[in-house]
């Protein structure tokens, strides 16, 4: 019996190996984007706090960025995750990871949805009562209060359950345990219901976005169209709807990279798992695992997405940067003349 109990454990960190060596290239990916978006998120969080005027927009892309870097730290666990695969038993680990995760990443997609609301009522209701900065505050922390009490149910419905992993090489399976939503019958019909409320608060905000901003996009079009006939608009509300535009327009892309990102997330969860009825199995496959994590990647394309749009969040990071390369020269230059000194000596 013990010897029976030993193969099966042998075989299980062979095929715990090769599903890690299979999943390789998304592990890699996840690990760069994550430092990345690490690195990002924080520069965007000082800039947007500190270094530009308080404001409703700029509180909304600070809070954003702050939720989007722990977005990025929440990539760590979901690298070791799909590093032990098949050979995780950490029960606890695995919900709250997934607590975590959906609460930051909710978090995240309902900020993008107070923006796109707040953008379209600063363009296309200009003297309508707008949102100040302490009602911004409040917004935020109303919604991060919702997605959390939302996410509580992770903990319910996540655990490490045991599945049937075929080994390379035979038809012979052995039985392991991944991390994922409960599949008995049980937590079922509970799960199913979950996925689809996400889906349906997803497809809100998802049409949310798209209404507004293409509403935002016909007014600035008619705006401009207007201000090229009229020349007679002063300096300083040009430069006042420039800034406006480029806002909108950073907030568009970032709201459109959101939708790109979360569609092949529910393809999985919602068509593979739910329609299709796919085993977990399916899970461990590299596409399959690419669109679960990229998720994640929106948190990450943000800060890009200010750098490309925000010439002064270029500046501030040049400068940054520069500041960076002096100090490590000068440490350079230093370490060099103690060397000269210690050798004279």
């Amino acid at each position: 019996m013990r010897n029976i109990s030993h193969i099966n454990e042998t075989l299980l960190a062979q095929t715990q190996r090769e599903v890690s060596s299979r999943l390789l290239p998304v592990i890699v990916c996840m690990a760069v984007v994550g430092v990345v978006g690490i690195l990002g998120n924080i520069f965007a969080f000082i800039f947007y706090t500190f270094k530009v005027k308080r404001t409703p927009c700029t509180v909304q892309i600070a809070c954003l960025s702050a939720i989007d870097f722990l977005v990025c730290v929440m990539i760590i666990p979901n690298i070791v995750e799909m590093a032990v695969n098949v050979k995780y038993d950490v029960p606890f680990l695995c919900k709250l990871t997934h607590f975590l995760g959906l609460w930051t990443i909710g978090s995240s997609c309902f900020i993008l949805w107070l923006i796109a609301l707040d953008r379209h009522r600063k363009i296309c209701k200009p003297f309508a009562k707008q949102m100040t900065v302490r009602s911004t505050v409040r917004a935020i922390v109303g919604l991060l209060v919702l997605v959390f009490f939302l996410s509580v149910r992770n903990f319910a419905i996540f655990d490490c359950i045991e599945i049937d992993v075929r080994i390379s090489g035979s038809n012979e399976t052995v039985r392991g345990r991944y991390c994922t939503t409960r599949a008995d019958s049980g937590y079922k019909l509970s799960v199913s219901i979950f996925h689809g409320v996400d889906f349906l608060i997803s497809l809100m905000i998802w049409i949310t976005v798209i209404v507004t901003y293409t509403h935002v996009l016909c007014t600035l079009f008619r705006m401009r169209r207007t201000f090229s006939r009229d020349k007679t608009e002063s300096g300083e509300n040009t430069a006042r709807n420039t800034t406006e535009r480029n806002i909108t327009y950073m907030m568009l892309t970032v709201s459109l990279l959101f939708v790109l990102c979360f569609f092949p997330y529910y393809a999985i969860k919602v068509v593979m798992r739910l329609a299709l009825k796919s085993g977990e199995e399916f899970e461990m496959a590299v596409g399959a695992q690419f669109a679960l994590r990229l998720v994640y990647f929106n948190s990450v394309f943000n800060p890009i997405v200010y750098c490309f749009f925000n010439p002064q969040f270029r500046q501030y990071l040049k400068e940054l940067l520069f500041r960076c390369f002096r100090c490590g020269k000068k440490n350079i230059s230093e370490d060099k003349q103690q060397e000269t000194q210690f050798s004279s000596i």
